[in-house]
This record gives structure tokens, C-alpha cells and sequence, in this order.
């Protein structure tokens, strides 16, 4: 071998064993924690997410009873009301007035109606004398008993007078969140009108949930309040549970 071809050689080598060298090591992969269990049987949460639209389990549509002029509006549109609270109130003063009539009415002839009945004791006491003939104590009693039935139905008039006045004071039926307000303080009201409510309230605390997935997955619905509850749109009678 010539010296030339000898020397090539060489520097073949030292060329390759220099690449060699300068090759580092790769970086290892760091070490991932796996933690380790028991399995077992238990009963987890199924969440699923999908759109859907809340409706009310109650909706209630609050009407005049009475007529006449809007006076006060306790409340503003979208805001909660709990059941009881005061919402409208309606002029009451016509209804009172009638009221008091009622009542000064009923007053007149409950002492009508007990002069009438005293007058028909006498009568009946002086028939059995035989100083008043039995026609005359049967009228009597009549006018007794014609005045006691007066007497009821002035009674009726003035609970008739006073459920009016009650009704001039319109309450929130149940508890929930306000609709649109149709009316506004100083409009005169009627009952008699063709579009009677003025304003709808929706519970809240319970609503109804109507959810929807992919074609593939069952429709369901939920029942919100102080739990969720699913219930498949399949068995939504005998099952709560989602399946």
C-alpha cells in the first residue's frame, strides 16, 4: 500500500471517530406520575352539555276584576314578586262609597226585621186570647220572616262591596319574575275588555328545560329546582334517570 493511499485511510477514520464523538445523547422523557386505584362500583355524575331553552312550570296572567282608574304600579317589568306582594291598585273610592251604602242598608233593615219579628210574638200571644183573628197573626209573621230574608240579602251586598274593594288591590298570585307591563298608572281599566291581563308572571324557582343532542342521541328533558332531575325523552314517565 502506497504511502498516499495509507494516509487517506487514516484521515477517514479520524474524521469519522470526530463525528462520533460530537453526537450527544438524546434528552430523556421526564417521568409521569400514575396514580393507582381500586375499582369499584359507585354512582358518578353524568353531565351533559347541549342547548335548550328554560320554560316556566307555571305562568300565571294577572286580570282586572274591577273598573276603574290605575292608581299605582308597585313594580317594574322583569323584576321577581313574591306571592302576596302588592302589584296594582285600582281607585277605591267608588267601592267604598258602595260599601258604606251597603252596610247603612243592611243596618236599617236588620231593625226592620226585628221590630217585624217582635210584632209577630205579640201577634201570636194575642191570637191564642182571641183579641187578634189568625189572619192578621199570620201576616205578621210573614212581614217577619219577608224582613229577615231582606236582612240576607243585604248581608251578600256587603260582601259583594267588600270583595270589590278587595279587588281594587291586585296581588301577586304566586312567586316569580314579571313579564311586560300592558298598562300604565292613570289608564282606566275594565274588566269587561277584550284583552283582559295586563301582565304575565312566570315561576322561577321550578322551570322546564326542553334539551336537544345529535341525531344519534336521545332527546331529553330536565326538570330544574332544588335538584336536577333527567328524564329521557323516551320513558320520561318511568325513568329519571338519564339514558
Amino acid at each position: 500500500m502506497s504511502a498516499r493511499k495509507l494516509t487517506a485511510c487514516i484521515a477517514a477514520i479520524s474524521i469519522a471517530a470526530i463525528a462520533a464523538c460530537s453526537k450527544k445523547d438524546p434528552p430523556r422523557q421526564p417521568k409521569v406520575p400514575v396514580s393507582v386505584t381500586t375499582v369499584r362500583r359507585a354512582a358518578v355524575p353524568y353531565v351533559v352539555k347541549a342547548n335548550g331553552v328554560a320554560e316556566p312550570m307555571q305562568t300565571v296572567a294577572v286580570e282586572a276584576q274591577v273598573n276603574g282608574i290605575l292608581q299605582r304600579v308597585n313594580f317594574s317589568e322583569g323584576q321577581a314578586v313574591t306571592a302576596g306582594q302588592v302589584l296594582f291598585q285600582i281607585d277605591a273610592r267608588p267601592y267604598i262609597a258602595v260599601l258604606n251604602q251597603a252596610q247603612a242598608q243592611l243596618a236599617r233593615d236588620e231593625a226592620t226585621a226585628s221590630n217585624a219579628r217582635r210584632d209577630a210574638t205579640r201577634y201570636a200571644s194575642l191570637v191564642k186570647e182571641g183579641y187578634v183573628t189568625s189572619s192578621q197573626a199570620d201576616q205578621a209573621e210573614a212581614s217577619a220572616v219577608s224582613a229577615a230574608a231582606t236582612v240576607a240579602a243585604d248581608r251578600a251586598a256587603v260582601q259583594k262591596a267588600a270583595l270589590d274593594v278587595a279587588n281594587c288591590t291586585i296581588r301577586a298570585p304566586i312567586s316569580g319574575r314579571t313579564g311586560s307591563l300592558l298598562v300604565r298608572m292613570g289608564n282606566l281599566v275594565n274588566r269587561t275588555a277584550s284583552r283582559r291581563w295586563w301582565l304575565s308572571i312566570r315561576s322561577s324557582r321550578y322551570s322546564f328545560a326542553s334539551l336537544s343532542r345529535r341525531a344519534s342521541f336521545p332527546t331529553f328533558s330536565a326538570t330544574i329546582g332544588a335538584a336536577m332531575r333527567f328524564r329521557s325523552g323516551r320513558r320520561r314517565r318511568r325513568e329519571r334517570g338519564f339514558r
